[in-house]
């Protein structure tokens, strides 16, 4: 139940970060009072009833907001079209490796039995690889972390003033990061400036 609940606080703080961006304190309290509406009952709910349908819809909803909100806020902070292809390609990159975990912690909730089975028949150390449930772990924290990282990149950014901020990032954000640095900082002749 950790495991499933954890992805109600990633997500929904990614998604509390782009609702609030620019939101007036009232419409702060407003996005909190939504979602934490919305995730409490739905996680009471789930740990209560252990059943699974509901919190795969909330976190689909959850996944779909912060997907559509990133790439409008992409649009709207940033003007270079070459950067915008970059972040837009990185969170593709998040979003993909996001939902490729969350594909195989499905695998692994539906088809434990089966995949056990292989495993054990497997052997090790080849069991190993087809440790679905780790390779969710896996995936799913780097989808997360690159959705938080973009998405504070957009909310703390003065386009063409980016201060090295990379540095503060891993990988991938920080090649990203460090890639669009250099967009920026070209002059009009497309040569770099000083």
């Amino acid at each position: 139940m950790g495991d499933d609940l954890s992805m109600f606080l990633a997500v929904g703080a990614i998604l509390h970060q782009l609702l609030c961006f620019k939101a007036t304190v009232k419409e702060r309290r407003k996005y909190t009072a939504y979602i934490l509406g919305s995730l409490i009952p739905v996680s009471v709910y789930h740990v209560w009833a252990d059943e699974i349908i509901l919190h795969e819809i909330a976190f689909a909803v959850m996944i779909f907001l912060v997907s559509k909100y990133t790439r409008a806020l992409i649009k709207v902070q940033i003007t270079s079209e070459e950067a915008r292809k970059k972040l837009g390609r990185m969170a593709t990159f998040g979003i993909s490796t996001g939902l490729f975990g969350y594909f195989l912690w499905n695998i692994d909730f539906h088809a434990c039995y089966y995949v056990t089975v292989f495993k054990r028949w497997v052997g090790l150390p080849w069991g190993f690889l087809f440790e679905l449930h780790g390779w969710w772990h896996i995936f799913t924290a780097i989808g997360a972390y690159v959705g938080m990282a973009l998405v504070e990149y957009l909310v703390t950014i003065e386009e063409g003033e980016t201060g090295r901020v990379e540095e503060g990032f891993v990988w991938p954000v920080r090649e990203v990061l460090r890639d669009l640095d250099g967009v920026e900082r070209k002059g009009m002749d497309g040569k770099k400036m000083k």
